[in-house]
């Protein structure tokens, strides 16, 4: 097994790295780009595509993708778990289709349990107006509300907010993140908790699908889907 990374693996070098290492099949991790490297670029080398959305380059393409709605299920069970008085949403710093669902599942939820939902989304801004409108915003949240950070980058977004208005987490506010990312989370003051995704579970899947397309030519299914760790 050859792992590459983002840069070594882009569009124009892609060519003469399947030259030098002549893989037999290779699988495509998508979270933090990797959208540009089409099929055609592997040739009759069979490809399957990880922790990409579903549309990318068609229904043709092998894909395992995460379930952003199963895992927001998880996240405000945690939340809830503590009967807040209210919920919170705050989504990425860009607007990303997989923030924009999981804003929406999650406001969905706590309207559906008979609760308020403020939702702080993305808008077309400085980082520094991001800062001063979050602590605006944070700042008007009821005692004992219970936001959800759409991934950790975005939680540690708010915890520096909470800082900035004076709200204290979690005996004022509670917070919850998504990825565990360990870094973050283990460093963060207060300690962040977060959603624990699935990622082992994902490269298995993604693993059996090259498989199948190695030994028995198996056409591309319904996307593969994984969640959090449950």
């Amino acid at each position: 097994i050859v792992v590459k990374s983002e840069r070594s693996s882009r569009p124009r070098h892609l060519a003469k790295l399947l030259k030098k290492e002549k893989p037999v099949g290779c699988i495509v991790e998508c979270s933090a780009g990797h959208r540009d490297l089409s099929p055609d670029l592997f040739g009759e080398i069979p490809v399957v595509y990880l922790d990409c959305s579903r549309s990318l380059f068609g229904n043709q393409v092998a894909k395992v993708v995460h379930d952003g709605k199963q895992t927001v299920r998880a996240a405000f069970r945690e939340l809830a778990s503590n009967l807040p008085a209210a919920y919170a949403v705050v989504g990425y710093r860009e607007r990303r289709s997989w923030s924009t669902l999981r804003e929406r599942a999650f406001r969905t939820l706590a309207i559906e349990a008979g609760s308020t939902c403020e939702v702080f989304g993305a808008e077309e801004e400085s980082a520094a107006k991001r800062r001063r409108r979050m602590a605006e915003w944070v700042a008007r949240l009821p005692p004992k509300c219970a936001v959800f950070a759409v991934n950790d980058d975005t939680a540690m977004e708010v915890l520096s907010a909470c800082t900035r208005a004076g709200r204290r987490i979690p005996s004022d506010l509670t917070l919850l993140g998504v990825d565990n990312v360990e870094k973050l989370c283990e460093n963060s003051v207060p300690r962040l908790s977060s959603v624990q995704i699935d990622s082992e579970l994902a490269g298995y899947h993604a693993a059996k699908l090259l498989d199948e397309k190695i030994h028995f030519d198996v056409a591309a299914k319904e996307p593969v889907t994984y969640g959090p760790m449950m």
